[in-house]
C-alpha cells in the first residue's frame, strides 16, 4: 500500500493548497467576522440550507465516532443521526421562536447565555467556558484526524508515517492563517461537494465489498453483533444523548448562531425594508425551519457514510483502534486495487476538508468573540469584573481535573489528553440550554443534563464493552461537575 499512501498524502496536500488559494481570493473583500458571516446579496433560504448542511456535516469527530459505533454495535449506530435530526426539530420548533428577538441583534450568544445566569461569577464561567469548549473541540478534531492519517501511513511504513500527520496539521494551520475563517461561507459550499462525492464513493466501495464477501454473510455478521445492553434500550440511550447533544451544540458552536443572526438582519434590511414586524419575523422563522428540516434529511444521508464504512469492517465487539479499522478498509479496497484506492483517497479528502471547516472557524472565530465581544462587555460591570479571575480559575481547573482523572487512572497515554479534555468539556455544557430557557443552574433539570452528558458514554465501559466516545466511568465527573455547578450558582429560585 506504499503507492496508495503516497497518493493519499499528495492528494491531501494538493487539496489544502487549492483551498488556501480559494480562501485568499474569497476573503479579499472581507475584513470583519460580521462580513464573513454574511451571505452577501444572495439572501435565499437555499443558501442558508447549504451552509447549515456544510457546517453540521463536517465534524471529523462525529464521523470517526459513528465509524467506531457501526463497527462494534452495527445497526444501533443509526440511532445517533436519528437523535441528531430529532434535536433539529426541537431546536427550530421550540428554541428559535422563543429566542428570535435576541437573534435579530448583534449580541454574541455567549453573552446571551451569560445573561441567563443568576450571578456575576456564573456570567464569567459560562461565557468563558463556551469559548474554551470550542478550542477543545478543535484540538480533539486535530488529534482524531491525525490518528486516522497515521493509520493510512503507519510508522512501520517508514517516512510516510511521520510525514503525513505533520504535513496535514501544518497545512491546516497555514489555511487558517491564509484567511480561511473569513471565507467560511465560500469554502463550505466547496466542501459540501467534496462530502457529496465522498458519499457516492463510500457507497460504491460498500457495494463492491458486499459483492466480494456476500450480502448474506454480511447480514449474518450484522445480526450477530453482541449487545449485552439490549438493542432497544441502548438505541434509545444513544438517540436521547445525541438529541440533547445537538441542542447543546447549537449554542456551543459560534458560527451557526451568528450566521442565523446575519441572515435575519440582512433579510430585514434588504428584503423587508427595515420592517421587523411580527409577520416578517414569522416568515424568517418559517424559512429557517424549512432549511433546517431539509438539512436534517441530508444529514441522515451524510452521517450514513461512516456507518456504512463501519459495516464494511464489522469488527463485531473485538478490540478496535483507528489502525485496525483503516486496515479493514484497505483490505476491502484490495479486492479492486484501482477503484478501491481511488475511493479511499476521496474518503480521506472528505475527512480532511471537514476538519478544516471546523478548525479555522472555531479557533479564530471563538477567539474573536471572546476578545472583541464577550470580555469588553463583561468588564463594563464592576461586579462582574471582580469575579473574572475566579471564573477563569474555576473553568480551567474544573475541565483540567475532569480530563486528568481518566488519563491517570484508565488510559495513561498523554496523546489522548486533548480528546479527554473535549469529552469533559461537553459534559459540562449540559446546563447551558436550560439556563438560556430560564432554568436555574441549580435545578434538577440542569443536574440531570449533566448526568446524561457523562453517564451515557460510560455505560458500555462499566458493562465491560467498548466505549468509543468516552472510555471512562462517569460517576466521578458527574460528582465533580455537580459540585462545580453548586459552587458557582445561587440557590434554587422559587419559580423553578
Amino acid at each position: 500500500m506504499d503507492i496508495l499512501n503516497a497518493i493519499i498524502c499528495v492528494s491531501c496536500i494538493v487539496l489544502f493548497v487549492v483551498l488556501c488559494i480559494y480562501s485568499r481570493r474569497a476573503s479579499r473583500d472581507v475584513n470583519t467576522v460580521t462580513d464573513f458571516l454574511s451571505f452577501g446579496p444572495d439572501l435565499t433560504p437555499e443558501k442558508l440550507e447549504r451552509t447549515f448542511e456544510a457546517s453540521n456535516a463536517s465534524f471529523t469527530t462525529a464521523f470517526l465516532s459513528l465509524f467506531l459505533f457501526a463497527s462494534y454495535y452495527g445497526q444501533l449506530a443509526f440511532a445517533v443521526p436519528i437523535g441528531f435530526c430529532v434535536g433539529i426539530f426541537f431546536y427550530v420548533r421550540i428554541f428559535l421562536p422563543r429566542k428570535f428577538e435576541a437573534l435579530k441583534t448583534d449580541k454574541l450568544y455567549p453573552l446571551l447565555v451569560a445573561d441567563a445566569a443568576k450571578s456575576p461569577a456564573l456570567k464569567v464561567f459560562i461565557s468563558m467556558f463556551i469559548v474554551l469548549s470550542l478550542w477543545l473541540f478543535t484540538f480533539a478534531e486535530l488529534q482524531g484526524f491525525a490518528s486516522v492519517a497515521s493509520s493510512f501511513a503507519p510508522i512501520s511504513s517508514g517516512l510516510w508515517g511521520g510525514v503525513v500527520p505533520i504535513v496535514l496539521i501544518l497545512a491546516i494551520a497555514y489555511y487558517a492563517l491564509a484567511g480561511g475563517y473569513r471565507a467560511v461561507i465560500a469554502t463550505d459550499i466547496l466542501q459540501i461537494w467534496i462530502i457529496r462525492i465522498g458519499i457516492v464513493s463510500v457507497a460504491i466501495l460498500a457495494i463492491f465489498h458486499a459483492s466480494n464477501t456476500g450480502m448474506e454473510q454480511l447480514g449474518k455478521t450484522v445480526a450477530g453483533l453482541k449487545n449485552p445492553f439490549g438493542s432497544i434500550g441502548l438505541a434509545l440511550l444513544f438517540c436521547t444523548e445525541t438529541l440533547i447533544g445537538f441542542l447543546f451544540s447549537q449554542l456551543l458552536y459560534y458560527d451557526n448562531w451568528q450566521r442565523l443572526g446575519a441572515y435575519c438582519k440582512a433579510s430585514i434590511k434588504h428584503r423587508f425594508d427595515e420592517d421587523d414586524s411580527d409577520e416578517n419575523c414569522q416568515i424568517l422563522i418559517a424559512e429557517i425551519q424549512s432549511s433546517y428540516n431539509k438539512g436534517a434529511i441530508r444529514l441522515l444521508l451524510i452521517y450514513a457514510v461512516p456507518i456504512i464504512l463501519g459495516f464494511s469492517v464489522l469488527a463485531g465487539g473485538s478490540e478496535l483502534s483507528a489502525a485496525t479499522l483503516v486496515g479493514g478498509l484497505q483490505d476491502a479496497a484490495g479486492h479492486m486495487p484501482i477503484v478501491g484506492s481511488l475511493l479511499l483517497i476521496v474518503s480521506v479528502l472528505m475527512m480532511a476538508s471537514a476538519l478544516m471547516s471546523t478548525a479555522d472557524t472555531y479557533c479564530l472565530g471563538a477567539t474573536h468573540a471572546l476578545v472583541k465581544g464577550v470580555f469588553p462587555q463583561l468588564l463594563i460591570d464592576e461586579e462582574v469584573k471582580s469575579e473574572m479571575r475566579l471564573g477563569l480559575v474555576r473553568v480551567l481547573t474544573g475541565v483540567f481535573l475532569l480530563s486528568l482523572i481518566p488519563v491517570l487512572l484508565l488510559e495513561p497515554h498523554w496523546e489522548t489528553f486533548f480528546l479527554y479534555l473535549f469529552y469533559s468539556a461537553n459534559g459540562l455544557v449540559g446546563p447551558v440550554m436550560f439556563a438560556v430557557l430560564g432554568r436555574s443552574l441549580n435545578s434538577m433539570a440542569c443536574k440531570l443534563a449533566i448526568l446524561f452528558g457523562f453517564a451515557y458514554p460510560a455505560v458500555p465501559y462499566l458493562g465491560g464493552g467498548f466505549a468509543p466516545l468516552a472510555p471512562y466511568p462517569g460517576i466521578v465527573p458527574v460528582l465533580l461537575s455537580l459540585i462545580l455547578v453548586g459552587l458557582t450558582s445561587k440557590p434554587k429560585s422559587s419559580n423553578d
